[in-house]
């Protein structure tokens, strides 16, 4: 059996996973995506995106970078 037979009968037995195609390449935007994540992991540093990026989004083109001091506790 050739290895190529073999991927063959796993794909009919639905033993590969195969990618969505051009659909999982759709990404979601920078605010949606930080968004999330500071909703899915919960922690100061996912506020800290989310606040970051809607000051971005607020006070237009920056040639500053803000900083910020976090302190987080593990």
């Amino acid at each position: 059996m050739t290895v190529d037979e073999y991927l063959e009968i796993e794909r009919q037995r639905g033993g590969i996973l195969s990618t969505g195609g051009s659909q999982s390449e759709t990404k979601l935007p920078s605010s949606e995506q930080l968004t999330i994540d500071s909703e899915v992991d919960g922690t100061a540093l996912g506020e800290l995106k989310q606040k970051r990026n809607a000051t971005r989004m607020n006070s237009g083109p920056s040639t500053k970078t803000p900083t910020q001091e976090v302190q987080v506790t593990l």
